[in-house]
């Protein structure tokens, strides 16, 4: 589990980025352009990221912290993108 962890480390970074928000959009919208579920796709990478994202969220709120840690949880392409 600590190995997967730190083989993950690095994309986890870089999916909490700009790029790692907009990459997904963008290949999302490519796949669905050829009548491939995008999000299916996508998602089967990007999902256990953004499901860390918001449990860490949900952590960082449940500790009374005034910051998230994460910017881009799945909630925000679900209801904002």
């Amino acid at each position: 589990h600590h190995v997967v962890d730190k083989l993950a480390a690095p994309l986890v970074k870089a999916g909490d980025s700009y790029f790692g928000v907009i990459i997904p959009v963008f290949l999302i919208t490519f796949f669905w352009s050829f009548g491939i579920h995008g999000v299916s796709v996508v998602g089967t990478v990007a999902r256990p990221l953004w499901e860390v994202y918001l449990g860490k969220n949900g952590e960082a709120v449940a500790s009374g912290a005034n910051q998230l840690p994460f910017i881009s949880p799945e909630p925000l392409y679900q209801w904002f993108i």
